[in-house]
Parts: structure tokens; C-alpha cells; sequence
């Protein structure tokens, strides 16, 4: 049993670097996120990359939801997945963090692991560069409003992928 009390119904986490282009797309919708939002309905942070010091911030959520670039997507695909907690292989505290193993830590750590959800953005472009592609700054739009209309409902709605870490 944990004593972690519940501070915020949901954690939104936009992941990505407004220098690389297309990268920047979790960064940006949660900006968006965060100017569409009571605060009291969502803490909405924005970052670099997924770090270990975001544990303590999930594991007082009610869920999470993490918003990210993807290389693996068609540009502009939205893709809405389930993310599982998942224990790493070894012990490195490097910049590989995922979700699933945030999550994880969060559980070790703090006695708590929330629901989370991940919403992945197909980039078409990840060189140096402050723009956005065409595609992506529309797909940024509807993730927005996915991610909004998300943390009104009550669950996860329309899962159709699971996330896990990679081996």
C-alpha cells in the first residue's frame, strides 16, 4: 500500500527538443495542453527527455499521459498506446529512460505506479531546425485536442497499441 496521496488527476509529459525540427512535437503539444487546461486538472510539464526526477511527479498522479516524436510512424501518424511499467536490465542511470521504466521506478521508489497512457507523433524531419513540418504542425493540432478531450473522460478510450520498454 502506498502513501503517496494523489496531487493532480493527470500528468501530461511532453518529450522533445525544439531544436531538432520535428522532434519538438511532444514539446509543443504540451505547451499547447498546458494554455487549454485548468491546472487543476492536469500538471503539464515539458522536457528535454524522460529523466529519473520525474518519479516522484508520477507516482502522485492519478495517470500519465507522455506525448512524443516517433521515427517509427508514418509523418503525421498519431498512434494512442498503453504503457506497462517495466523493470530495466542493469542498473545505468543514463539518458535511456523510457516510460516503462519511469513508470517502474516510480513504483520502486515511491510505492505507486498510475495508468499511463502514450501519444506518439510520426515526424517526417529531426535535423537542427525550429520548425515543424507541414504534416507534423497538423498532427500537433489534433494531439492536442486528443490529449485534452483525454483528460476530461475517465479512461483510456480507443487503446489500441501497448508501449513497453525496449530489451
Amino acid at each position: 500500500m502506498s502513501n503517496t496521496a494523489i496531487d493532480v488527476p493527470t500528468l501530461v509529459i511532453g518529450c522533445g527538443n525544439p531544436l531538432r525540427s520535428d522532434d519538438a512535437a511532444g514539446w509543443v503539444v504540451a505547451e499547447r495542453i498546458s494554455r487549454m487546461i485548468d491546472p487543476d486538472l492536469a500538471t503539464v510539464l515539458v522536457v528535454h527527455q524522460l529523466t529519473p526526477e520525474l518519479a516522484a511527479a508520477v507516482s502522485r498522479a492519478g495517470r500519465v499521459i507522455f506525448i512524443d516524436a516517433c521515427v517509427d510512424l508514418p509523418p503525421g501518424e498519431l498512434r494512442l498506446g498503453l504503457v506497462e511499467s517495466a523493470e530495466s536490465h542493469g542498473t545505468s542511470m543514463t539518458h535511456a529512460w523510457d516510460a516503462p521504466r519511469l513508470l517502474a521506478l516510480a513504483r520502486r521508489v515511491f510505492g505507486r505506479c498510475p495508468p499511463a497512457l502514450v501519444l506518439a507523433i510520426g515526424g517526417t524531419d529531426f535535423g537542427i531546425g525550429q520548425r515543424l513540418s507541414a504534416v507534423v504542425e497538423q498532427a500537433c493540432q489534433a494531439a492536442a485536442t486528443r490529449v485534452r478531450e483525454l483528460i476530461f473522460s475517465d479512461g483510456a478510450g480507443g487503446i489500441c497499441a501497448k508501449v513497453t520498454a525496449n530489451a
